[in-house]
Parts: C-alpha cells; sequence; structure tokens
C-alpha cells in the first residue's frame, strides 16, 4: 500500500506511544504495590500490541522480492539491536553470568528472540521479540495466500493450537507461541480493508471508540490480564482475542477522528514510520533510566497516583522525541539499523 494512509499513521503513532507508555509505567516504583497502576498497565497492554499485528495484516501485500525486503526491514535490524543491546544485557544478567555455560544462555537468547528467560536462555533485548512474530508471519503469508478458505483454517487451526499449549502449559522458543496468536489479528487486518473505514461518521466513530472502551474494561474485569504472551495471559483465549480487537478498535476509531481533524506533520509521521527502531531505543532509554536510578528519584517524591501518570506520559513522550531526534540524526548514515537499504524510513 503505497499511498499515504494518515489514520493508520495515527494508530501506529498512538500505539507505539502506548508500547513506551506501558513500560514506562511498570518501571515506576509506585507501580509495584498500586493496584489502580496495574489495572491501567493490564488495559493498555490487552490490546496494545494485538494493534501493531492488525496494522500489520492491513498493510500487507504479498509482492516479488519479498524475502529481500524482509531481510532488509526485520532480520538485519533485528540482529543489530540483540548485538548492541548486548553489553546492557550483560550488565542486567551480570549475577547469573557466573561461568561459560551462562554465558552461552545469554548468547542463545540473543537467536531465539524470545522476551523472557528459558531453561536454555536468558533475554537480551525483551521488546526485539515483536519483529521476530513479524518476520515468522510475513514468511508463513509470503507462501500461503489470504483466501477466505486458508484464513478459516489458520485463524480456526492456530486458535485450537494455542489453547491446547496453554492448557498443557507449554512456552515454545523463537516466539513461535506468540507468532500462532498473532495470526487471527493479521487475517483480521487484513480484511480490515475490504471495509470503507473513512467514510465512516464521526457519530459512528465516537459510538465505537465508547461502545470498545466499555467493552474492553468489561472484559478485563472478566478474563484478568490479556496480555499479548504467547500461551499464557487471560483467563479465556476467546475473551482474550476479543479484548484485544476491541481494544484495537478504540485506538483505530480514534486514530480516523483525528486524522479527519489534524494533518499528519513531519515529526509524527517519521516517529510512526520508524516504530519498529523505536521499539529498540525506547528500550535502551527505559533500560538506562532504571540502570541510573530516575525511577527510584522520582519515587521519593512522588506517591500520587496522578502525578506518576503524568510522569508516566512525559517521560513517554520525552523518549519518543529522543528517539525521533537519533532517527532524524543516524537514518541516511546507517540506513540498516532503521530496517532500508538507502532510503529514509518516512519518504
Amino acid at each position: 500500500m503505497k499511498k499515504d494512509i494518515a489514520w493508520i499513521d495515527y494508530a501506529r503513532l498512538l500505539g507505539i506511544l502506548l508500547v513506551v507508555f506501558g513500560h514506562v509505567l511498570q518501571s515506576q516504583t509506585l507501580f509495584i504495590e498500586n493496584k489502580s497502576l496495574h489495572l491501567i498497565w493490564d488495559f493498555v497492554y490487552s490490546f496494545h500490541m494485538p494493534l501493531f499485528f492488525i496494522i500489520s495484516g492491513y498493510l500487507y501485500e504479498n509482492s516479488l522480492g519479498e524475502i529481500k525486503k524482509l531481510v532488509y526491514s526485520l532480520l538485519i535490524p533485528y540482529l543489530l539491536y540483540q548485538l548492541l543491546f548486548f553489553p546492557a544485557s550483560a550488565m542486567m544478567h551480570r549475577h547469573l553470568l557466573t561461568d561459560g555455560e551462562q554465558w552461552g544462555k545469554l548468547l542463545i537468547g540473543m537467536f531465539l528472540g524470545d522476551g523472557y528467560d528459558s531453561k536454555y536462555s536468558f533475554y537480551d533485548c525483551i521488546p526485539c521479540w515483536f519483529l521476530v512474530c513479524i518476520f515468522q508471519l510475513r514468511i508463513l503469508f509470503k507462501y500461503i495466500y489470504i483466501t477466505h478458505k486458508t484464513s478459516y483454517i489458520l485463524a480456526t487451526g492456530s486458535f485450537m493450537l494455542l489453547g491446547i499449549l496453554r492448557l498443557l502449559h507449554i512456552d515454545l522458543l523463537f516466539c513461535l507461541d506468540s507468532t500462532i496468536m498473532a495470526i487471527p489479528y493479521f487475517i483480521g487486518g487484513y480484511y480490515m480493508k475490504t471495509v470503507n473505514l473513512e467514510d465512516l461518521k464521526n457519530s459512528v466513530l465516537w459510538c465505537i471508540f465508547f461502545l470498545m472502551f466499555i467493552t474492553t474494561i468489561v472484559i478485563l474485569n472478566l478474563n484478568g490480564a490479556n496480555q499479548m504472551n504467547g500461551p499464557s495471559g487471560g483467563h479465556y483465549l476467546t475473551l482474550v482475542y476479543l479484548g484485544g480487537f476491541a481494544g484495537s478498535a478504540i485506538v483505530f476509531s480514534f486514530s480516523l477522528l483525528l486524522a479527519k481533524l489534524l494533518p499528519v506533520y513531519l515529526l509524527l509521521k517519521i516517529i510512526s514510520r520508524n516504530t519498529l527502531f523505536i521499539i529498540f531505543s525506547h528500550w535502551v532509554f527505559v533500560s538506562s533510566f532504571s540502570f541510573v536510578g530516575l525511577f527510584d528519584i522520582l519515587g521519593s517524591f512522588t506517591e500520587n497516583i496522578g502525578l506518576v501518570l503524568v510522569e508516566t506520559i512525559g517521560i513517554s513522550l520525552m523518549v519518543l522525541y529522543f528517539s525521533y531526534l537519533i532517527i532524524k540524526l543516524f537514518s541516511n548514515r546507517f540506513p540498516l539499523l532503521f530496517g532500508k537499504s538507502k532510503q529514509l524510513l518516512w519518504k
């Protein structure tokens, strides 16, 4: 899809803001013991990653040269991000790295891409699991064309397989469980193209926004934390998916409203179209802030939930702006870091 789609830019922008917000919030000192902050975090986590899988499906177009494009846009950046973050991972795991076997686990974690420790590995750059999933999805749909028949088979099959994994408490390596879970979201996004969303009236969009907001809260209350976390997260898998789609609809409806009111300025467009890099860069910033004790310092001054949320939003916006400056400064010099061989990502 070559043309600019303003509401998609806004959806990606809001999505990456929610990702950064969630990671900053969970780093706050007060988050550990405050139930209200946990509830907000659970709300965001119930749909912020499904949102990106739906957007990926919406923008997906099978084309010649896809494999080469995937290598430049996903595989090489993933490896670079893991290598760049490796020293920080070693620092964070320093209490575990007692011998060569433990160092081997950290090295294995770089290639597995799972956002958690396993008996075989230690995690490296946690958020990079998303790049692994997108790569696997794009490979899958490179060789399986999306039709009504294949969509039904894949969506049903992934749902059943994920249910078995949850029942047996099995976590697959290489983010395969998360990729399996993402298949219905990706297919759902692909079929969103059949609906002309931009023609929806503002009144309809506001109704969708509030209805889906209430639906997401109800599902969260019934089902617990519906995290995009492979076989875990949420009591009932059906409600996990409903929560993911409902929460994403909140962002889509609001993005469509924004697109009717405001143009997508260059700064916003650059952030929106470099979300894969920001998935890495924001984690560098948040980890650095935690390492130097910034959140502990803020926590010693702030015990009010409202102020914590204001701080979290402020830090999140600051992280996005710092990431924007890095993109502007280095995208021409190191294009591979941003998923391109030559062109700037926002063009």
